[in-house]
């Protein structure tokens, strides 16, 4: 390797790996959670973000912006921010309980049309429409149960479900884009610039979201943003 290129290379590694100097740009969950529900009611759209709250997201210096992943769908939004640097992060969404009215009727009367399971769905694998039907159900039965099947398709069974089964928020679990102990790629510049390495990830993590990281060569942990499947950019030193 030439000096010119050698110190190019150290010179991208210094600016990189400057630790974020300001945490309270970093939105998390709770901020995210906030502004859909505010976007959400202005705009009289009856569902909920899926989101954790605790979650640490990108920097952002500018208002989010909301829109639906496919236009006029709402079953998945995109949240967007476009300083310091853009990112977009998609999220999924969930109709609304039934309302109180709905919830206060007798719970010897009365139904709802729900989801159910139409086939047996063993724990792990991936729902699809096939595996679901929608039919009335007893409110007592109803109560948190899902009401639009795009709420559940893609999503893997956290649990063996049976057939008939009335499918509640307990029954999924949530796809990660990296899950606790995988291998990752960690990558650092941009373009030609750009220097990657190995790295375990020490937490679950969906794209945007920050985790927790342990460079291979190094042994050394580090606070690292979800890029894609697999893929992370570090935030701090490595």
């Amino acid at each position: 390797m030439n000096i010119k290129l050698k110190l190019v290379l150290a010179i991208l590694l210094i600016i990189v790996f400057q630790p974020v100097n300001a945490e309270n740009k970093i939105v998390y969950g709770a901020d995210i959670e906030q502004k859909v529900h505010m976007f959400f009611a202005d705009h009289q759209i009856d569902r909920n973000v899926i989101i954790s709250s605790k979650r640490a997201y990108f920097p952002c210096e500018e208002e989010l912006q909301v829109t639906p992943r496919v236009n006029g769908n709402w079953s998945t939004i995109r949240v967007s921010c476009p300083n310091p640097k853009k990112w977009i992060v998609t999220l999924r969404t969930s109709s609304r309980d039934t309302n109180t009215s709905d919830q206060a009727q007798s719970v010897f009367g009365g139904t709802t049309k729900v989801v159910f399971a139409k086939n047996n769905i063993p724990m792990g694998q991936v729902i699809s429409l096939d595996d679901l039907e929608l039919k009335l159900a007893a409110n007592r039965s109803a109560h948190g149960a899902y009401t639009a099947l795009e709420d559940i398709i893609g999503h893997k069974a956290k649990k063996n479900i049976t057939r008939d089964s009335v499918l509640k928020s307990r029954h999924l679990l949530v796809a990660n884009d990296i899950d606790k102990d995988d291998d990752v790629l960690i990558v650092v510049g941009a373009g030609a610039l750009t220097i990657s390495t190995y790295g375990q990830a020490m937490e679950d993590g969906q794209v945007g979201e920050m985790i927790l990281v342990r460079n291979l060569s190094s042994n050394k942990e580090f606070k690292a943003i979800v890029l894609s499947e697999k893929k992370v950019r570090p935030l701090t030193n490595m």
